[in-house]
């Protein structure tokens, strides 16, 4: 699922529904902790910017425990190869905005 959002509201003003293989799920997923290494990112990749531009990441595990990751301006390691994973998983209307 990607939700497109503007800077005015915390309300989605569109989201969009995609399919994708469990076997591309389960590689992408082995692909976080192997590749990108979700484990080994800091909590926080803030530096100080005028505009207010902001990502976060959450990840729930299968323990139901959490991790979030948050930050400005620069991707978390490993994150434009991040990126470039969820491109490839669908042929989406118009690419999410990630970091």
């Amino acid at each position: 699922m990607v939700s497109f959002f503007n800077s005015n509201s915390r309300k989605s003003i569109k989201t969009s529904e995609y399919k994708v293989s469990k076997n591309s799920v389960k590689e992408f997923f082995n692909k976080l902790s192997t590749d990108v290494k979700i484990l080994e990112w800091n909590d926080d990749y803030s530096v100080p910017v005028c505009d207010g531009y902001h990502w976060d990441v959450i990840i729930r595990f299968s323990d139901k425990s959490i991790k979030k990751v948050q930050g400005t301006v620069e991707p978390p390691t490993n994150g434009n190869l991040l990126e470039e994973m969820i491109y490839e998983l669908a042929k989406y209307e118009k690419d999410p905005w990630l970091f």
